[in-house]
Formats: C-alpha cells, sequence, structure tokens
C-alpha cells in the first residue's frame, strides 16, 4: 500500500503537516539523512513512514488509523500545493 508515489510528495506532505508533528525538526533532518544514503526510493519512504508514525502515535493518533489519516493529509498536501501553483501562475 503506497501513501506516498515519491520522497518529493512525501517532504510536501511533512511539510504541511509541521504544525501537527509534534517532532517537525527532528523529522526533518531525518529525511534528509535518509535521502542521502544509497536506499532505493521505495525503502527511504519507508524509514520516513516509520518516522512520521512514532511522530503521530507520541500525539495521540491511533496506530491503527494512521495510513488513512496520512493519506487524507497528503491528498490536502496536494490539493493546497495545486491551489498554491494556480494562485502563483494567476499573480504573475
Amino acid at each position: 500500500m503506497t501513501i506516498f508515489k515519491n520522497m518529493g510528495e512525501l517532504k510536501d506532505c511533512v511539510e504541511y503537516l509541521k504544525s501537527e508533528l509534534l517532532d517537525y525538526n527532528l523529522i526533518s533532518e531525518r529525511i534528509k539523512l535518509i535521502e542521502s544514503s544509497d536506499l532505493s526510493d521505495k525503502e527511504q519512504r519507508h524509514l520516513c513512514k516509520v518516522h512520521i508514525r512514532n511522530s503521530l502515535i507520541k500525539k495521540g493518533v491511533s496506530p491503527l488509523g494512521i495510513i488513512d489519516w496520512l493519506k487524507e493529509k497528503n491528498e490536502e498536501s496536494k490539493e493546497a500545493k495545486a491551489y498554491s501553483e494556480r494562485r502563483d501562475k494567476h499573480e504573475s
């Protein structure tokens, strides 16, 4: 089950969730470290999701609902990014 298509989408979602992740700075640093590894994109996404999952559990999100929660937030993130791009295009 794929939540994020690639690391770019995962990073966009993490940025969107900045205020909701208790360990945002730590997660951002770990994402940078993971990206610099020789792991495949799929393995990198998996490791990042583990860190995001742990942060969400600390916040009180049910472990059983994390996949659905992340899917929902990823869709919100993509919609917000698309809106921002349309707005920027319209303003220029």
